[in-house]
């Protein structure tokens, strides 16, 4: 509690209007009660905490709160100092549960005076020789990437952008890769996309990104989604 008290005033020093709250119980539990009540419109997680173990944590309260959360939901590895968020990244299987994040997150850069970079891997799913070497090929490219544009929609005109189209054989791989090559401050992203399985609570693209990005993600939960989170009674105290 000192450690929340102490990073609580610094913040405060700096302006911010800050309170500091300790609950008692399930941690994912009582984050998701208190948000909803105080009717939250972002929550912020690390992923590490007091384990310190990179993977399994995640696993845990972190995770379990993206999973369930019914609002956005930013997860961030690691502490990086930052004069702000200048470059956004959306990545989208084109899907329309993908899609549905990309309202927010062009309104978010519209506020943070962000540029947004539209992304989308175009997944080779063959090993055949000929076949990769035709969804490798110009033309095919040439082919395609007007209809995958078209397909991700229109941007506001004061909210600078790009569409970037790129071919892999790992859509997730792909992705971390343009966070790290780029350099961006914020990633945005559905927790679902185009399988869209109604039982997954978080889709394997998006836990994937949220494990190994070294940016900060944002999970934006699809309206068909948000209607089945929930949580349990919680038990025990923390």
């Amino acid at each position: 509690m000192a450690n929340l008290r102490e990073e609580a005033e610094r913040l405060r020093e700096e302006g911010l209007n800050v309170e500091e709250i300790m609950l008692f119980g399930t941690p994912y539990i009582e984050i998701l009660k208190f948000a909803e009540k105080r009717e939250v419109d972002l929550l912020i997680l690390g992923t590490r905490g007091l384990s310190g173990l990179k993977e399994l944590l995640l696993g845990s309260t972190a995770l379990k709160v993206v999973r369930n959360s019914h609002i956005p939901v930013i997860t961030v590895r690691k502490c990086t100092v930052t004069t702000g968020i200048k470059k956004v990244l959306f990545p989208t299987d084109l899907s329309d549960y993908s899609l549905e994040a990309l309202p927010l997150a062009l309104e978010f850069c519209r506020t943070m005076g962000a540029e947004i970079t539209l992304f989308h891997v175009i997944e080779i799913r063959t090993y055949d020789p000929e076949k990769v070497g035709y969804f490798l090929s110009d033309k095919f490219f040439d082919e395609i990437r007007p209809f995958i544009e078209k397909r991700m929609g229109t941007c506001p005109e004061d909210v600078q952008h790009e569409k970037k189209v790129v071919r892999a054989m790992d859509a997730t791989a792909a992705i971390i890769d343009e966070i790290r090559d780029n350099r961006y401050d914020l990633v945005v992203m559905a927790t679902h996309g185009r399988t869209g399985f109604k039982r997954a609570l978080l889709g394997s693209v998006a836990e994937k990104v949220i494990r190994y990005s070294p940016a900060p993600v944002m999970t934006v939960k699809p309206s068909d989604f948000a209607k089945k989170c929930y949580y349990p009674k919680s038990r025990g105290m923390v």
